[in-house]
């Protein structure tokens, strides 16, 4: 496919060097990923994945992109969604123990806790609080997606299942999550868990809800949706100063809060990480 430069409509102000601008980007066609460029083509970043094959859908991908240099477009290149740099359906017998390896051969660690599989779905075998498991997917810009379920309404009893990425070490990993009438982009920094953007956002408990991380450097997008992809709510936010040490960071994982005696058990379903052209 041939790269698509996008400049100002005429009447409009050109982009301006070093200024930071969001992006909106349509992109119909299913199977493919989308890439941007600021650079005249020489770096790309992915800023959306249409993991669907069958049929043809409309989505619509951001970014938050501060042009360098003496740039005065984006290019944009639409190709083929690659092979997946981690991609987990975990379609395999129940396990009391472990997670087992994902389709590409990475084998998922039990950080905190004891992981396992349940009809298909990694689950919380200890059902603690912080429980964490990794997979070393090799991507730090990207797009992270996962199917969650869990227990998501209460302040008091929730099971509430997050997805990791640009993790650090277990006392240091972004994440993102969804909890009472909420989407949220948290930091953890040092062990302690902090909100770096939050926006309103439908959630019901015993419901699939699919979140989704775009990142590429600083910009970070989190969007939340219903399983079929209906729009549910999204965050863009900008890292700053010394959240910026996570940038560098390519393992992605799963993340449990748990607190009271909630009613509906925490189920993660299909971990996929694109990356790279």
């Amino acid at each position: 496919d041939k790269d698509n430069p996008i400049t100002p409509e005429p009447g409009l102000m050109p982009f301006v060097a070093n200024t930071s601008y969001w992006i909106r980007v349509l992109c119909k066609a299913a199977g493919k990923n989308y890439y941007y460029s600021l650079d005249g083509g020489m770096t790309w970043y992915l800023i959306w994945s249409s993991l669907l094959t069958t049929t043809v859908e409309l989505w619509a991908g951001y970014v938050n992109a501060s042009l360098p240099f003496s740039s005065t477009e984006c290019r944009l290149r639409q190709l083929n969604v690659p092979a997946a740099k981690a991609d987990d359906t975990f379609t395999r017998a129940d396990s009391a123990s472990t997670l087992g390896s994902d389709a590409t051969g990475k084998a998922w660690t039990p950080v905190s806790g004891t992981w396992g599989i349940s009809s298909n779905k990694a689950y919380s075998v200890s059902d603690a609080n912080n429980d964490t498991a990794t997979i070393p997917a090799g991507v730090k810009d990207g797009i992270w997606d996962v199917i969650i379920n869990g227990t998501l309404t209460s302040a008091t009893d929730y099971r509430v299942p997050g997805l990791i990425f640009r993790y650090i070490d277990s006392a240091n990993f972004l994440l993102a999550w969804m909890t009472q009438g909420m989407l949220i982009l948290s930091k953890v920094d040092g062990g302690v868990l902090s909100t770096l953007g939050v926006v309103g956002a439908t959630t019901t408990d015993g419901t699939d809800w699919r979140i989704r991380v775009i990142a590429a450097g600083n910009n970070i997008t989190v969007l939340a949706y219903a399983s079929d992809w209906t729009y549910n709510a999204g965050i863009w936010y900008t890292l700053a100063g010394g959240d910026t040490k996570y940038n560098a960071y390519t393992t992605a994982g799963m993340w449990l809060a748990k607190g009271g005696a909630p009613a509906t058990a925490a189920r993660w379903d299909n971990f996929n990480v694109q990356g790279g052209m």
